[in-house]
């Protein structure tokens, strides 16, 4: 694994960084302001759990994507420079929450969202978690709910949802049996 993708830096998604010294680890331009904010504990941010010696941050700072397919999401970050993943922002839970689409070629793509919804089904009702900028986070979730609509196949997969399993299982299933193994699939590189 030589990226990680942190969804944003909550306790809870922040519990494997000790591990990760050999890896690039990339978070929003905005997550990490927020973590230097005062009294970081208090919304949540471990900073002696987050600012570990040895790990190499990497701030992603979202760009104009170019990319009619994204629509709503103007701004994002291309990982690869390809559009097999890209990060899209999605705040309200935190400042700078990211959501991860992965999509490749001939393949359903996937939108992993973090805890922008703890349920796909909340998701879909635009019912948000109560933790957070609410304001942004309705924002944010019809801008996901948008490009749900207006791309065909596309599973989304929220961190805390009880049948997240299912939904990945499902989604690989489909994705192999459509195209053969998912043999270095970039999933595999990444972590929510």
């Amino acid at each position: 694994m030589h990226t990680v993708v942190l969804s944003h830096l909550h306790h809870d998604h922040i519990g494997g960084l000790p591990e990760l010294g050999h890896a690039r680890i990339l978070v929003s331009d905005k997550e990490w302001s927020a973590i230097k904010r005062p009294f970081p504990a208090l919304r949540g941010f471990l900073n002696n759990h987050i600012e570990l010696n040895g790990l190499r941050w990497s701030r992603v700072h979202p760009e104009p994507l170019g990319d009619p397919s994204l629509t709503p999401f103007k701004t994002g970050h291309d990982l690869f420079g390809d559009g097999s993943m890209v990060l899209l922002p999605t705040p309200g839970h935190t400042p700078g929450s990211m959501s991860l689409l992965v999509r490749r070629p001939g393949r359903p793509p996937l939108l992993m969202v973090g805890d922008l919804t703890y349920d796909a089904d909340l998701l879909a009702a635009e019912t948000v978690p109560g933790v957070g900028n609410i304001r942004r986070q309705r924002q944010a979730v019809a801008k996901v709910n948008e490009l749900q609509r207006w791309t065909p196949g596309l599973t989304v997969l929220p961190a805390h949802d009880p049948a997240a399993a299912e939904r990945l299982s499902a989604w690989r299933a489909l994705a192999t049996d459509r195209h053969g193994p998912l043999i270095g699939d970039h999933v595999g590189s990444t972590q929510q």
